[in-house]
């Protein structure tokens, strides 16, 4: 917000914009084909899932409550739960902390950029599927982990 409006407007900017996305955090906002299924899947296969969304959690936590996705996740983190953003990795490495995971075997799904560097920073594989700001040439030239060809893809890759 700070770059957006400058210094003095930022704090009135950002107040505006969570009242704002209060009221249109589920407008426009939908699960990607094969989503529901592959994350009760893995859900049922005794996968621990959890979020990490540089959205405030209270948003994240919303759009899972709404697509009823909320029982497969045992945490939801973002930057307001740990004070740094992505691509700092504190959120991953807290997340960890929380669920008992080890970095050898954690594996984060995204899709930008910014999520190759939050994994690296932790120290954590990433497989990639383009469906956020960037394109899929941008996000294979990150050389992660995994690139994925759709959602349910990730199914067998942790199998």
């Amino acid at each position: 917000m700070q770059q957006a409006v400058g210094d003095q407007r930022k704090e009135q900017a950002i107040a505006l914009f969570r009242k704002s996305y209060d009221e249109t955090v589920m407008r426009g906002t939908f699960l990607l084909p094969e989503v529901a299924e592959t994350i009760r899947a893995l859900y049922e296969k005794g996968i621990k899932m959890a979020i990490a969304s540089n959205k405030p959690s209270i948003y994240s936590g919303t759009i899972l409550e709404n697509f009823e996705l909320n029982p497969f996740f045992e945490a939801c983190y973002g930057p307001d739960v740990v004070n740094q953003p992505k691509p700092h990795p504190a959120m991953l490495e807290g997340l960890m902390k929380e669920l008992d995971a080890d970095k050898k075997e954690t594996l984060y799904v995204g899709d930008m950029v910014i999520d190759v560097e939050t994994a690296r920073n932790a120290s954590v594989a990433v497989a990639l599927i383009a469906t956020g700001g960037n394109s899929s040439d941008e996000l294979r030239s990150m050389n992660p982990d995994y690139f994925l060809n759709s959602f349910a893809s990730l199914r067998s890759i942790i199998e």
